[in-house]
This record gives structure tokens, C-alpha cells and sequence, in this order.
């Protein structure tokens, strides 16, 4: 069985680079890239597009530097939960509870876990005059924390309460999500008794806290807040004159008070009896917890990192080592902690076991950005090839092939390309249209092709010569027999060189385009990856974001490069001889 001239050309180059020990090293990278393309839905540990979110339970203490700057500094994380609220115990220490039974005890030694035996969100604690911690939650969740003993208290229902606050050293009172109000009598067996809501409507109640007069008030939804008087033991509606909801509550021994809620609202009042008064803040996002002082200067913590304080004069934004979310405050002597964190934006993560190449400014996964942005790397680098030999191959054979007028006007052209700049000839096409993947391959192709004509222009020059093309004139074929059966076979040689070589220009020239922001907007690539961490400004610091694509940049268009030496022998006549 005859084997076809053209197949035979075909597997020239073929043998040529199995002959070549870089050239198989390039090839066996090379498959490596494009099976990870193939198989980028599997190899994917993320969804490439998706915000990371991740929940911590983060620590901040407030440091003053050299100067008496004030900044709020990232401590060591307590654990992978957040921290829901905290309070103090009146000796420099305190408690804080969390999500899934999280509580731990601050004291000179630092943090202590604790625990709870329970897989329940705790919302609230309080410490009591005598030591004793009364802790409240999802579901009804009551329970006394003596030393480091838990005694759990049966609840009439399993409600989501959101707060406690010891009225004296054996009641306290309890309030929760549907406008739960219950008084807990620890005088002998721990009684439960609610009381009947002024407002009866179901809002929710966030913050409760024990008055300058003994009377308890309590803060919620649109403003809501309800005054209870143990001593009458009926409950009343109090005014704070906002209708925003309230997240925290904190009343100091002499009546100063604050309560902070939703879009940034801090409502203070200075003395018991007082007017509240709405203040102006420095930022509109929620606030979840606050603190003030005898003297009035006050803290409030919330969302996003936000920590503000107040010097007497205004609110004033404080600056912070993170942009988590904070639930709770802890005054422990000169000590102040903020607490947290609810589900944050994991930006800008060093690589880890969850992020193998970490986070970018929105928290995407990096590896698997990497991973996805090969599919564009290669479908350029061989789709711009193929059009660019598709174009250069066909203008080279008949230029070369009809001489005269036509090969003039063919070359003059590739001339005239010759003096198109890359980057300003991409711009203007995608000012003309619009960022697509089909404006950077035609950017590419357009462009490469001139090359490419030139040298099998000069092949073919020669090969039209040749007995063989004459014999095949004489018998009768057609011009354009002659040049895809006669004289193509006898170039693919140098076509598949040039393919390669080309593959590897493709692969930068889009890589070049994306990183100037002239790629497809809503496609992956490595040059998109750059650009994107230029555009952020972490470049610089965030090594993770840049070494990965520039590295398989490298890497690809490295191993397209030693399949392409192996195929200068095709070209060179000086090599062919050497072997």
C-alpha cells in the first residue's frame, strides 16, 4: 500500500522531534498544559469567578505606636467560628461566646478554650456580680457557667434569643429574636417567667443592658426599645428617636449610653433622663457592638473591618489590620479586644491547603483562575496559528507560484503589514468592536501571517523550478493541482516550523493583549490574571497573584520553543548537513 507523499511529509517533523531530548521534554510539558485545559472542570478546586468567603473567629487589640497613633492589630485567631459577643468580669478579664458552642475566657494568661457541650450558636453572655457567666442562644439555649462548670436551664421555647443582662446577682433578663422577653430567678431552682411585650408585634430584640436606675432597657428592629422595671416587673416602650435597627447596647455605671445599629446610626445619650441624640459617622455600614465610658469616649465595631471612636468631639474612623466583620467588644481593664468575624471576603490569602496558589482582591481562587486561563492561552496560541498559516501558506504559494504582477502586489502587501505596530492595531480593532476572544485572534492572525508568506514564498520560488512541477505542466494539471498537490507536500516541512514557532508568539501576543486590558472581558486568561493584579495594587506584594500565570506563561511558550528547535533542521541546510 502506497503511503500518500503529503503523509509522509507530515510525519518528517514528527520524527524529527522525537530525536531531540528538549524537544520531547518540550512536547511532554506541552500535553501536560493541554490536558489541564481539557480537564479544568475537574482539576478546578474552586469555581474560578466565585467570591471566597471564610468564617474565623478573629481577635484586634487596640495598640498605640510610637507616636500615639491608634491601631487596631490582627491577633492570632481563636478558632474557625465566629465570635458572637463578649463581656467583661470586672478584674482585667472576660468571656466570649460564638457559633457551634464556641466560648473561651480572656485573663492574664490570654484566650482559654473552654467550650460548651453543645453544637449551638451562643449569642450573648453575661457575667454576674458574683463570677457567674449566664450564656444564651439559638434554640432556646440557656445555661450557667460556674468556674468551669455549665448548668443548663430548661426554657419555655425553643426560641432564637439574642441577649442577656443581669438585673442583680440572682435575675437576669433574656430577650430574643420574635420580642422574647423572659426574667430568669437563679435565687433557689432556675425559674424562666416571660413577660408580656408592650409592642406585641414579633420584632426582633438585639441588645439588652442593665440601666443607670436598675431598670433594664432593650434594643431591636426600626428602633425599638422597651424599658423593663424590675420593681414593677412591667415593661414599657422607650424612645431613642431612630427607626433604624439596633445591633448593640452598652449603658456605662454613671448613664452614659450607646446604641449602634444598621447603615453606620450611633445614638448616644450623656446622662440617665437624658435625650438620645443620633450622631454623625465617618462610615454607612452596620455597626454590630459598642462601648463608652464614664467620660463619655466611646468605641463601636461592625462590618467590613469598620471600627470608629468617639474622642468626646466626633466619630472618627480608626485604622485596622483587617476588614473583618466584628460582633462584640472587650473592655478588660486598658485593654480593649474587638471580636468577630461572620462570613468575610477572603482576600488577597497566601497560599494554603483550601487556596493552593491563594486569593486575589476578591477572593477567587487563584489556582483554579490559573487552571481555567490555560483553555484561552492554548485556543489562541493554536487557533491564531492555524489562521495565521492558514493566510501566510496560501499567499506565500501564490505569490511565489504566479510571479509578475501578482506576486508584487501580494508582497508589497506584506510590506505594508510589516509596518503595523501590534499593540496600536489591536486597540483600534477593539475600539471598532468590541473586547472579544475573536478580536484577539484576528489581532494575531492579521498580523503574523507576513512572515510566514515571505518564507514560503522563497520555497516556493525554488520548487516551481523543479522537473517534477514541470513534468506535471506539461501533463495537463492545473495550476492549482500543481500547488496543493505537487508543491505543498514539499513545504509542509517548513509549515509545521512555522506552526510552532507561531504557536508560541500567539500565546504571548494574547497574554500581552489581556494584560493591557484589550482581552475578553469575561473570559480567564493568564494575561487577564496579570492585568487584573496590576489594576488592584497588590501586584507588588501579593507574589502568589503574579508568579503563577507568568510561570506557565513561560513554561508554554518555552516548550513550543524546543519542539520548534527541533524543527529547524527542515529550514537549515547547514544542520541537515552537520547530522
Amino acid at each position: 500500500m502506497m503511503i500518500p507523499s503529503y503523509i509522509k511529509s507530515a510525519a518528517k517533523p514528527l520524527r524529527l522531534v522525537l530525536s531531540d531530548r528538549l524537544a520531547v521534554i518540550g512536547l511532554a510539558v506541552l500535553s501536560v498544559i493541554i490536558a489541564m485545559a481539557l480537564a479544568a472542570p475537574l482539576l478546578s478546586t474552586h469555581d474560578p469567578n466565585v467570591v471566597n468567603e471564610v468564617e474565623d473567629a478573629s481577635v484586634l487589640t487596640r495598640q498605640l505606636g510610637e507616636d500615639g497613633a491608634v491601631l487596631w492589630t490582627l491577633e492570632p485567631s481563636l478558632g474557625e467560628y465566629a465570635i458572637q459577643a463578649a463581656d467583661e468580669d470586672g478584674a482585667g478579664g472576660g468571656i466570649a461566646v460564638g457559633r457551634h458552642g464556641s466560648v473561651f475566657r480572656y485573663g492574664p494568661d490570654g484566650w482559654i478554650n473552654i467550650g460548651f457541650d453543645t453544637d449551638v450558636d451562643l449569642n450573648s453572655v453575661a457575667i454576674g456580680p458574683d463570677g457567674r457567666a449566664l450564656v444564651v442562644g439559638a434554640n432556646g439555649t440557656i445555661a450557667v457557667l460556674t468556674g468551669n462548670d455549665w448548668t443548663k436551664v430548661d426554657a419555655p421555647s425553643p426560641a432564637e434569643l439574642r441577649a442577656v443582662a443581669w438585673i442583680d446577682a440572682e435575675t437576669a433578663l433574656i430577650v430574643g429574636a420574635t420580642e422574647e422577653i423572659w426574667l430568669a430567678d437563679f435565687t433557689s431552682a432556675p425559674i424562666i417567667t416571660e413577660i408580656k411585650s408592650p409592642v406585641g408585634r414579633g420584632f426582633a430584640l438585639n441588645a439588652v443592658q442593665r440601666d443607670a436606675d436598675g431598670t433594664m432597657l432593650a434594643v431591636g428592629a426600626r428602633g425599638l426599645a422597651i424599658r423593663y422595671d424590675p420593681a414593677k416587673k412591667q415593661a414599657a416602650i422607650d424612645r431613642l428617636g431612630t427607626q433604624r435597627e439596633m445591633n448593640g447596647l452598652h449603658i456605662s455605671p454613671n448613664g452614659h449610653a450607646l446604641a449602634v445599629g444598621e447603615r453606620g446610626v450611633a445614638v448616644r445619650r450623656a446622662a440617665m433622663g437624658e435625650r438620645w441624640v443620633e450622631e454623625e459617622t465617618p462610615d454607612t455600614r452596620a455597626l454590630r457592638a459598642g462601648w463608652v465610658g464614664d467620660n463619655g469616649s466611646a468605641i463601636a465595631v461592625g462590618r467590613n473591618g469598620i471600627i470608629i471612636e468617639h474622642d468626646g468631639a466626633a466619630w472618627q474612623r480608626m485604622p485596622a489590620e483587617s476588614e473583618r466583620h466584628f460582633r462584640a467588644l472587650l473592655v478588660a481593664g486598658d485593654t480593649l479586644i474587638a471580636l468577630g468575624s461572620d462570613r468575610f471576603v477572603n482576600r488577597l490569602a497566601a497560599p494554603s491547603s483550601a487556596h493552593w496558589f491563594g486569593t486575589d482582591h476578591l477572593g477567587r481562587d487563584l489556582f483554579s483562575q490559573n487552571v481555567y486561563g490555560s483553555r484561552i492561552a492554548l485556543l489562541v496560541g493554536f487557533l491564531g496559528a492555524l489562521l495565521v498559516m492558514l493566510i501566510g501558506t496560501n499567499v506565500g504559494l501564490v505569490a511565489g507560484y504566479f510571479r509578475g504582477r501578482t506576486e508584487t502586489v501580494l508582497m508589497r502587501t506584506v510590506d505594508v503589514m510589516y509596518g503595523i505596530p501590534f499593540e496600536p492595531f489591536a486597540l483600534i480593532l477593539v475600539l471598532l468592536f468590541e473586547p472579544s476572544l475573536t478580536i484577539v485572534i484576528l489581532a494575531v492572525s492579521l498580523l503574523t501571517w507576513r512572515t510566514v508568506a515571505r518564507l514560503i514564498r522563497s520555497q516556493v520560488l525554488s520548487l516551481r523550478e523543479r522537473p517534477f512541477v514541470k513534468a506535471a505542466r506539461v501533463a495537463g494539471a492545473s495550476d492549482l493541482r500543481i500547488m496543493y498537490l505537487h508543491i505543498f507536500p514539499n513545504v509542509m516541512p517548513l509549515v509545521f516550523l512555522e506552526l510552532a514557532i507561531i504557536v508560541g508568539v500567539s500565546i504571548i501576543a494574547e497574554a500581552t493583549l489581556s494584560f493591557l486590558g484589550l482581552g475578553p472581558p469575561q473570559s480567564i486568561s493568564w494575561g487577564g490574571i496579570l492585568h487584573n493584579a496590576r489594576l488592584s495594587g497588590a501586584w507588588r506584594t501579593a507574589w502568589w497573584w503574579n508568579l503563577p500565570p507568568g510561570f506557565f506563561i513561560m513554561t508554554t511558550v518555552l516548550s513550543v520553543f524546543f519542539i520548534s528547535r527541533s524543527l529547524e533542521l527542515i529550514a537549515n541546510p547547514r544542520l541537515r548537513a552537520r547530522q
